[in-house]
């Protein structure tokens, strides 16, 4: 159930996370992350605002926290190499109809090449890694899509189970 005291609205993006075999250092490639991936599994990033319409700068979203707010995993880890992870199709639909959909390319071309542009900025500004068994969001593969009160979200993943939650 998710809680709208205090925010302005919801907005909804289908991604694809990664959980890491091994600590990740960058500079490193799309390539080598998925030789250091243990699993994927397909996940919901539901993102807060405070600002009405999602009305807000840069520096809103930092005095903000950000607009992470919540994720939806879904119910089963798959091995990396079952899948083209560059052509996993994504359809969402609300209350029984079709909203969006897209194809993992959207993600960089790649999700895995998302997890290296993570690693290699990291390694440049502080010199830090991304830990062993870290859980990694690579970003939306479909538009973000307004969440209203009574939503029921169901998520196709090809190739994977459903994720799906409803808003009370």
């Amino acid at each position: 159930m998710i809680d709208y005291r205090g925010i302005a609205s919801y907005l909804l993006e289908a991604e694809i996370a990664f959980i890491l075999s091994e600590d990740i250092e960058g500079p490193i490639t799309g390539e080598q992350v998925l030789s250091k991936t243990k699993w994927i599994l397909p996940a919901l990033e539901i993102i807060d605002s405070r600002y009405e319409n999602f009305a807000f700068a840069l520096l809103d979203v930092i005095a903000d926290n950000t607009y992470a707010s919540r994720v939806v995993f879904g119910e089963k880890l798959y091995s990396p190499n079952e899948f083209d992870l560059e052509s996993i199709e994504v359809s969402m639909f609300f209350n029984g109809q079709k909203r969006v959909s897209g194809v993992s390319s959207e993600v960089l071309g790649n999700p895995e090449n998302s997890v290296a542009m993570l690693a290699n900025m990291l390694c440049m500004n502080k010199q830090q890694k991304l830990n062993k068994n870290t859980i990694i969001l690579t970003g939306g593969i479909t538009e973000a899509v307004l969440l209203q009160k009574g939503d029921h979200v169901v998520t196709e993943y090809a190739g994977m189970n459903q994720v799906s939650f409803r808003i009370k």
